[in-house]
C-alpha cells in the first residue's frame, strides 16, 4: 500500500473514530448532568453541570470554581485514533486562559484510563451516574487545590 494511501486510509479512520467519541462524550455530560441532579451522593453538592458546547466540551461549576471537560482526538503509539478529555481550570477572572488539571483517554463504551477508586485493577466507566459524578467530583477537588488567579 502506498503510502498517500496508507495515510488516506488512517484519517478516514481517525474521523468515524471521533463520531463514535463524540457520542461518548455526549453521554459522560448526561451520566455527570444526572448524578449531580439526582444521585443521593452527589446531588446535595450543588455542583451545576453546564450544555454540552459545539466545541466538544462543559463544564462544572462549584464554590465559584468552574472547570470545562473537553474532548479531543489523539493518535496512539500504533496511529490509532483514541479519546482525550482534558480537564481544564477556568481563571478566575473571566479571561481567556485555562490551568490544565489532568486528562484521561475515553472509549466509545465510556471507558476511561482512570482506577476505580474502590475496585482494585477495574477502570471508571463514565457511561455510569455514580463513575461520572466521581470524575467530575475529582477533577473539581483538583481545581480547589490550585491558586486561583
Amino acid at each position: 500500500m502506498d503510502a498517500e494511501l496508507k495515510l488516506t486510509n488512517m484519517m478516514y479512520a481517525a474521523a468515524g473514530r471521533y463520531t463514535e467519541l463524540r457520542a461518548a462524550f455526549k453521554r459522560f455530560r448526561t451520566a455527570a448532568r444526572d448524578a449531580y441532579a439526582s444521585h443521593v451522593r452527589y446531588g446535595p453538592l450543588g455542583v451545576i453541570i453546564g450544555d454540552l458546547g459545539s466545541k466538544q466540551r462543559f463544564s462544572a461549576e462549584f464554590s465559584g470554581r468552574i472547570i470545562w471537560f473537553v474532548l479531543s482526538l489523539r493518535l496512539d503509539d500504533s496511529e490509532t485514533a483514541i479519546g482525550q478529555v482534558t480537564c481544564l481550570l477556568q481563571r478566575a477572572d473571566g479571561e481567556v486562559g485555562t490551568v490544565a488539571l489532568g486528562r484521561f483517554n475515553l472509549g466509545k463504551q465510556g471507558e476511561t484510563s482512570l482506577d476505580a477508586p474502590d475496585r482494585l485493577g477495574e477502570k471508571l466507566n463514565v457511561f455510569e451516574v455514580a463513575g461520572a459524578g466521581y470524575v467530575v467530583l475529582h477533577c473539581l477537588r483538583l481545581a480547589l487545590k490550585k491558586d486561583h488567579e
